[in-house]
């Protein structure tokens, strides 16, 4: 069975790697027109235009309480490989970049999953134009999610998109990004019910949902002040059970000016809030939740930061290797807007993180790398369940990475 399941992967990447590599019809003539003996020792000129990276954490997880669902249940630990990555990257020309991410995570527990395609991306930058085309699974453009620390914020643990979807885009002065986005489905409430910020087993969705191409995000970045200052914003919608789900995302990234310790302090926060919701099984009225979250980083730089945000694999990889050194506060805040008292349930209330990255090698593309964040979770019971779940939880994360 493990023969069979190896060699479907190793199947799976030749293909891949067969695929990406594809040339444009001129590139193709031009490279018939060469001897096969002259290639090289690098191999054919196709080669030259994919690169492979990737990324190995293990982990060391340790909880206060195993199932905050249980008044008193014990500490738990545990130690896994939480994420192991293959990128491979391929510029067919100037104009037209693919992409695809193989992705296995949480090995060694029980939530651990097969090797699957977590990205596979093309994108379409039209020549002499500010336009653009993305099409491909991915995590889609709602939310940023900046994250110098070991786990998720709340708002991508509550609000990521990750789905197949075509988005087009503009670019423009001020590293001005605008785009729109079609999608399928109800991820965002499908991610809201799995994010274990909620009591799903007596908050729940009603009707079966839809699967029709009826999502739709529309997003928005630009930076005002050149690497001191950027803005974002999205607005989401998707169809519910009576009503569609519409939830809008602020944020901002700010650095001080470059004046000595100042220059490497960066805040950033993000909110996003619904605007209007489906009603829940059992209950009355829309329960328009909100999560808000507040980073506070100093950074030691090593190189030019070219993006931020940590929902594609490209982020989090450039956050690697430009910043060797990270102390980072974080708190979070999750407005339920009542659904706790209505549904006499219990929900995270709030939360406080603290950690840091060190890269302890460094070698080009290649860093290997230490990551710590202790956390306290603060939970919002209904009263009727003081007896039977905690209020608070403390967490250890710890992790051991590299990156090629």
């Amino acid at each position: 069975m493990h023969a069979t399941r190896r060699a479907a992967l190793l199947a799976a990447l030749v293909f891949m790697l067969f695929v990406l590599a594809g040339h444009p019809a001129e590139a193709a003539h031009e490279a018939a027109r060469l001897p096969e003996a002259e290639e090289g020792p690098e191999g054919p000129p196709w080669m030259k235009r994919v690169r492979l990276t990737g990324i190995f954490e293990g982990d060391f997880v340790w909880r206060e309480h195993g199932d905050v669902a249980e008044k008193g249940s014990e500490s738990s630990s545990d130690l896994l490989v939480s994420t192991v990555e293959l990128g491979v990257e391929a510029d067919f020309v100037d104009w037209i970049q693919g992409f695809a991410l193989l992705l296995a995570e949480d090995l060694g527990t029980e939530e651990a999953a097969g090797v699957t395609f977590d990205e596979v991306i093309l994108t379409l930058d039209f020549p002499r134009t500010p336009f653009y085309a993305t099409m491909g699974k991915r995590a889609l453009p709602f939310g940023v999610f900046e994250n110098p620390l070991v786990s998720d914020p709340m708002t991508q643990d509550a609000y990521e998109v990750n789905q197949v979807g075509l988005t087009a885009g503009y670019t423009g002065p001020w590293h001005l990004d605008l785009s729109f986005t079609a999608y399928k489905g109800e991820e965002l409430m499908d991610h809201l019910f799995d994010s274990g910020l909620l009591d799903t087993g007596r908050i729940r969705r009603a009707g079966d949902g839809s699967d029709a191409v009826e999502s739709f995000i529309a997003s928005a970045m630009l930076s005002p002040l050149k690497e001191h200052v950027i803005l974002f914003g999205g607005f989401l919608s998707e169809p519910g059970s009576d009503r569609r789900n519409q939830t809008v995302d602020v944020g901002a990234s700010l650095i001080p000016p470059d004046v000595p310790l100042l220059g490497n302090l960066k805040l950033d926060a993000e909110y996003m809030k619904a605007l209007s919701r489906e009603t829940y099984a059992g209950l009355d009225g829309q329960f328009r939740e909100g999560v808000l979250s507040v980073t506070l980083s100093y950074r030691f730089i090593l190189r030019e930061i070219r993006s931020i945000g940590s929902s594609l694999y490209r982020e989090r990889r450039e956050f690697i290797l430009t910043q060797p050194v990270v102390l980072a506060v974080r708190y979070e805040h999750f407005d339920d807007d009542g659904l706790v008292e209505a549904a006499r349930a219990w929900a995270v209330r709030d939360r406080m993180s603290a950690g840091g990255h060190y890269s302890f090698y460094e070698d080009g593309s290649i860093s290997a790398y230490v990551e710590a964040e202790y956390r306290m979770t603060g939970i919002k019971v209904h009263p009727s369940l003081r007896d039977a779940v905690e209020d608070e939880n403390r967490e250890l994360f710890l992790r051991l990475g590299l990156t090629f």
